[in-house]
């Protein structure tokens, strides 16, 4: 076992054919204990039916990634217009095994799809303009006005529309 950081930084340069095997419990960082292995270099009693070595079994460590991704993370985050430091490839590795993708910046959070459902709510929300006080909205007992081209205030006419409360009242 040696440190995550030691095989990232082999990684930078040129990592031995193999997979990377970390701690199941996800809590990794530049110390976390770590194993390379070429799988295929083992012997037949040195895994077990799904090919998975058994010492990696017995520490508790899971794949996760083969030495050539870890060898393009480690690449494409050099690339970034960033200094290249050792928590920008830790940054880089965990980005990469929750994504699935390159990290575009360190600090990187995407939008969960609730963010972006939000994100299109208000934006529906402020494409219906201003309301007219002149005319009343059709909602009973509302007391605002309506928006261009309805009969609805701003927040009946997002709830008539997307059949969802809405949650701006602005």
């Amino acid at each position: 076992m040696e440190p995550l950081i030691n095989i990232l930084k082999r990684a930078s340069e040129h990592l031995e054919e193999g997979w990377l095997y970390l701690p199941k419990d996800r809590k990794w960082n530049l110390d976390t204990p770590s194993l390379f292995i070429d799988i295929d270099a083992l012997e037949d009693n040195e895994v077990d039916e799904d090919d998975e070595p058994l010492i990696a079994q017995k520490k508790g460590l899971i794949s996760i990634l083969d030495s050539g991704t870890i060898e393009d993370i480690a690449s494409f985050a050099k690339r970034l217009k960033y200094e290249f430091t050792d928590d920008l490839l830790l940054e880089s590795l965990i980005y990469y095994y929750d994504h699935d993708a390159f990290l575009p910046h360190p600090g990187f959070k995407p939008n969960s799809s609730k963010e972006q459902q939000g994100n299109l709510d208000r934006d529906f929300y402020d494409q219906l303009g201003l309301e007219r006080e002149s005319i009343h909205c059709k909602s009973e007992l509302c007391p605002r006005g309506t928006v261009k081209h309805s009969v609805y205030c701003k927040p009946h006419h997002f709830e008539m529309t997307l059949k969802k409360p809405c949650p701006f009242m602005d």
